[in-house]
């Protein structure tokens, strides 16, 4: 947490002297984006079978941040997917089916 004061000035423009006012500013600044999410784990996999049931939960993994505030809110999504095979759902990520495979077995690795 930073903080910082400073005294601000405001001055008429009077041609019999110039009056003014001056008053104390003091500023916190509670927090800075400054700290990347983390991943409970680095690596999360699941394997499903040719019969998983569309929309059943594959895996679930989750972040936190330590800032505060909107700082540490957190979204998720599926970086780099050309497929539409799962979707991310609730706070913290639950991977769902969306459609079935053409394998015998799948393994998704994040």
């Amino acid at each position: 947490m930073s903080s910082y004061s400073f005294d601000a000035v405001a001055t008429d423009s009077c041609l019999y002297g110039p009056r003014s006012q001056t008053v104390r500013v003091d500023i916190t600044v509670l927090d800075v984006n400054d700290n990347a999410p983390r991943f409970a784990s680095n690596i999360y996999s699941a394997d499903i079978s040719l019969d998983w049931p569309v929309g059943d939960r594959v895996s679930t993994v989750s972040a936190i941040d330590d800032d505060i505030g909107l700082n540490a809110r957190l979204t998720y999504s599926l970086a780099d997917s050309d497929d539409s095979y799962f979707q991310v759902c609730g706070p913290c990520i639950h991977i769902l089916m969306t459609h079935t495979f053409r394998c015998v077995v799948c393994v998704l690795t994040l």
